[in-house]
């Protein structure tokens, strides 16, 4: 190259080497052996190596050889970093000669690539000429070591924002080595100082994160995402205060915008009254992948914008927020300074927190962690705008957590709920719960999902395939993570998806897919031999260390004292090295990312999906169930092998005593069991009703786990005791079995309960949510708050609720003969198909209960507020209802032969085909009240109210 050098010139790559002799075949060559040895090992050290041993001493004075040390070093460090990360793609087997013809081609055709570097070589290194040039000989190069071209594509597309951030590296680390590039340019770069620096380095690195593999696929997150929408709740005004509270589950609408360029605007237009807006969404609702996204874009279009996202599982919240935040700065390799900075007053600044659900605090229970962090968060955002700074905060977390801060967001729409893909509308009725003016909801966005899924596989999918469009799959493909999920399983034919398809089988198909491409098929030529059962297990260990510490990360030493605790150490050794090293490997295999925080100077690992480890967690659960009904059983036939119940719940409460069950666990424990063989969940509903029937009679044997503290044996006792009932919930649900627990007395069962309510968090309603199928008969549960219960198909026979809280509780099914409510407060409960004979609900709040096909003959009502209650069907014969309010209730073919209404008020009641044969009706109240299909005979309506 003449010393009359223009960088801008485009170039061959050979006149560009040829002074510096830089290794391009050495390069593939060495990624070439790799890949088809299938052994890039746990770090890159020797691939390190290879870079720095390329490095050429004195180019950093003649532009033109910086610029191209600078871009050599930058795609070699990339193509190190890439090739591994997509080595389960590469399927075909090349010999030496092979590796070595492969390399000569390739080092020819990059050779003949022209280069020319332009004046925002700097600002957008991705848009590099090289790359349109170089594409072919890429392709080509990953095709021969079998990768599938529109994986190829997928791996190159995420190359060219992975050079840029390698790029950056480069230049941040080594700034006077390329200085002379930067001015030859004339770019800002050469002025800029190392924070500004530094700052665009960490915005190139969350522009990268959107473009990292997405699970097991050669595309990324940003190649099929789809902009979400979201609803923020708005207040509906009603005159009348009853009418306010009989449609109170209806007197919000909700408002619908579309998140992104609701939280975009938000973003742009600083207001500091609005400074703070919280993202509400369910597990796999997307909004993490709307958090990344969001950042990415706002770091490219907004560089003024200081933007950092923070997954607050790697957030320590115990301290003030400005020190909290400078921890997280420092562990963090990328952000260079503290962004809440006093000394700027005038710099933007945007703190993405991602998952409220995730934080962790020493001590403190997950409601009080998210309620203490948000509180902080408020008030120092809040006192610095106040002071003339401009900082804003958007925090995203799962329903459960955001629910227990909803009272702390005060201002006009600081809170949105995400939306799913699809939200079904009734097109007959005015009556929407939406208010939708951009007729955004019009749009189904699985379409728009698949159609972009279709491109990044290349496959033509125009809309949701049909076998999928079913409304039974609807709950599913609805939800971006569990639409993916079915993408994944429809493609590989393996599952039928009809009504009865749990999220569980799309997992356990998941799982069967990642064996049988990783191992069955030489993604790992040294791990063959590793049985698919035996994979299985060693995850489900793995979810099991997870769930022990934080719910997310867990570092390599703790999974490998848990795979030794389980005995499960020997599976490893297939991989032909150390446990730690083989743990790793498989870590790296399959669904989990190591994290970029240590744990001491230990690595760990994290979930790339929170709900992937709630499901193994929840296998891992069942497989104890499993193993324990197994000793137990053995033991009652022969004492002197298996287990006894003593030492059967010390094995439980080492598994389940550690952690507290929580929502998410739970529905997958629930769906994990309906799909088991009947036979067995009848053998676990027996043997843990057994369990728990000792635990109520002799207290959980915490003592025999040597716990340091008597808070932690609280804690363990707690959490195991609500575990044994959940699974005894799950076994009754797919038996329909009622068991007998052998209560001591008719308090036994409720002082139960009362203790791990109070020890448990404010909001876990586990423990009432599993109530079902027990036998309560007689039971004293007087003065109790079971608001939200589930007691479905239990017998309760002569319990007492005198004076209890029992709202939106589900009784469905239940026998509560000669039952007595007096004073209940049950508005909104459902006690269909439940038998009530002989009851007495005196003063009692029904109010709009459901009731439909209950039976209530000879149950009395006294003064009872049924109004706008469901009796369709219902049972009254002989039922007392004197001065009970009916009003607009629904007695549609409803039995109150010989009832007493006596001064009951149905002012408005639906009488379709009911039968009032017999019935007293002094005083009552039937304005407005159509009794032309009703059976009146021996019915004196002389002193009943009919206008």
């Amino acid at each position: 190259m003449s010393n009359q050098y223009d960088l801008a010139l485009e170039q061959p790559v050979s006149i560009w080497n040829k002074e510096l002799a830089l290794p391009i075949r050495e390069l593939f060559k060495n990624l070439a052996k790799a890949t088809v040895a299938g052994m890039f090992g746990d770090s890159k050290g020797i691939l390190d190596n290879v870079v720095e041993a390329s490095s050429i001493v004195g180019f950093e004075k003649k532009p033109e050889q910086a610029a191209w040390v600078l871009v050599f070093k930058s795609l070699q460090v990339t193509l190190y970093e890439l090739v591994p990360d997509y080595q389960d793609l590469f399927e075909c087997q090349l010999d030496d000669t092979e590796v070595e013809t492969l390399s000569d081609n390739m080092a020819k055709q990059v050779n003949d690539v022209p280069l020319g570097i332009i004046a925002d070589f700097f600002d957008h290194p991705e848009n590099l000429s090289l790359f349109t040039h170089i594409k072919p000989a890429i392709i080509y190069w990953l095709e021969s070591l079998g990768m599938r071209t529109q994986d190829a594509e997928g791996f190159f597309a995420r190359l060219k924002q992975s050079f840029a951030l390698a790029l950056h590296k480069q230049w941040h680390n080594n700034r006077e080595d390329y200085l002379c590039v930067a001015e030859h340019l004339q770019s800002p770069f050469a002025d800029a100082n190392k924070e500004l620096r530094g700052w665009h380095l960490y915005n190139v690195w969350l522009q990268e994160q959107v473009n990292q593999r997405m699970f097991a696929e050669a595309f990324s997150l940003s190649q099929v995402y789809v902009n979400l929408n979201a609803y923020y709740k708005v207040a509906m005004q009603e005159d009348d205060e009853k009418e306010s509270l009989r449609s109170r589950a209806f007197n919000t609408k909700k408002q619908v915008v579309d998140l992104h360029g609701e939280i975009n605007n938000w973003a742009r237009q600083f207001d500091k009254n609005c400074a703070i807006k919280v993202i509400s969404g369910g597990p796999g609702s997307g909004k993490s992948s709307f958090a990344k996204m969001f950042a990415a874009n706002m770091v490219r279009e907004r560089p003024d914008i200081r933007v950092v996202f923070i997954p607050l599982h790697h957030f320590d919240p115990s301290d003030d927020l400005l020190n909290a935040l400078a921890r997280y700065v420092e562990s963090d390799p990328y952000l260079p300074t503290n962004p809440l900075n006093k000394a700027q007053k005038t710099q933007r600044v945007l703190l993405i927190f991602d998952g409220l659900d995730e934080l962790a605090m020493q001590g403190k229970l997950a409601a009080e962690t998210a309620n203490y962090f948000v509180e902080e968060v408020i008030s120092k955002i809040n006192r610095f705008n106040d002071a003339g700074f401009q900082w804003q905060a958007l925090i995203t977390g799962r329903e459960m957590a955001v629910q227990s801060v909803a009272a702390k967001l005060r201002g006009l729409q600081q809170l949105l709920y995400v939306l799913p893909y699809f939200v079904e509308q009734d097109d007959d009725t005015d009556d929407s719960e939406y208010i939708d003016p951009d007729k955004l909801l019009a749009t189904d966005l699985r379409d728009t999902w698949w159609q972009n899924y279709g491109r990044a596989k290349g496959v033509d999918y125009e809309r949701l395939p049909e076998p999928l469009a079913i409304s039974q799959l609807q709950p599913i493909t609805q939800e971006p993570l569990l639409n993916y999920l079915v993408a994944l399983s429809f493609e590989r034919g393996e599952v039928v998806f009809d009504e009865h398809l749990t999220l569980n089988q799309i997992y356990q198909d998941l799982l069967e897919a990642v064996y049988h491409r990783q191992w069955e098929h030489g993604g790992y030529k040294q791990t063959r031999d590793l049985e698919k059962p035996h994979f299985i297990r060693v995850l489900e260990e793995i979810a099991l260390a997870v769930w022990h510490g934080n719910g997310r990360v867990a570092s390599i030493s703790k999974i490998q004292q848990q795979c030794e605790s389980s005995r499960v150490t020997k599976y490893l050794e297939v991989f032909q090295e150390s446990a730690t090293s083989g743990i790793s490997r498989l870590l790296t295999a399959f669904y989990f990312r190591q994290s970029e925080l240590l744990d001491g100077q230990d690595k760990t690992f994290e979930f790339t999906h929170k709900s992937f480890g709630e499901y193994l967690i929840a296998r891992r659960i069942i497989r104890e169930v499993a193993a324990i009904t197994s000793e137990v059983n053995r033991n009652i036939e022969d004492p002197d092998v298996g287990c006894d119940q003593s030492s059967a719940l010390v094995r439980w409460a080492k598994l389940s005593g550690p952690t507290a069950l929580d929502e998410y666990i739970f529905r997958f424990l629930k769906d994990e069991v309906s799909i088991r063989h009947i036979n067995d969940v009848q053998q676990w509903q027996r043997c843990f009703a057994g369990l728990f029937s000792r635990t109520l009679r002799k207290g959980m044997p915490v003592e025999e786990l040597q716990l340091s503290t008597f808070s932690e044996m609280q804690k363990y006792a707690r959490n195991a005791e609500v575990a044994l009932l959940a699974i005894h919930h799950a076994c009754g649900c797919a038996t329909e079995n009622v068991s007998d627990l052998n209560l001591e007395n008719m308090h036994s069962f409720s002082q139960w309960l009362l203790r791990v309510k109070g020890s448990g968090e404010e909001d876990d309603r586990i423990p009432t949510r599993c109530l079902t199928h027990i036998d309560l008969q007689q039971c004293d549960f007087e003065f109790k708050d079971l608001r939200m219960a589930n007691l479905q198909n239990s017998n309760l026979n002569e319990v007492s609720f005198v004076g209890g809280e029992l709202g939106h509780a589900r009784l469905q099914g239940v026998s509560a003969i000669e039952s007595t409510w007096i004073g209940i407060s049950m508005s909104f409960a459902n006690a269909s198909y439940a038998n009530f004979a002989s009851a007495e609900f005196d003063h009692a709040t029904m109010f709009c209960c459901i009731l439909k096909s209950a039976c209530f003959e000879g149950a009395t009502f006294h003064r009872t507020d049924l109004s706008s209650s469901n009796l369709t069907e219902a049972n009254l014969t002989y039922a007392d209802l004197t001065n009970a309010d009916l009003i607009d209730s629904n007695l549609t073919n409803a039995n109150l032969t010989n009832a007493d209404l006596t001064n009951a008020d149905l002012t408005e009641a639906m009488l379709n085909n009911t039968k009032l044969s017999g019935a007293k009706l002094k005083g009552t109240n039937l304005k407005g009240v159509d009794l032309s299909n009703v059976d009146l005979s021996k019915v004196d309506l002389s002193e009943a109210i009919l206008e």
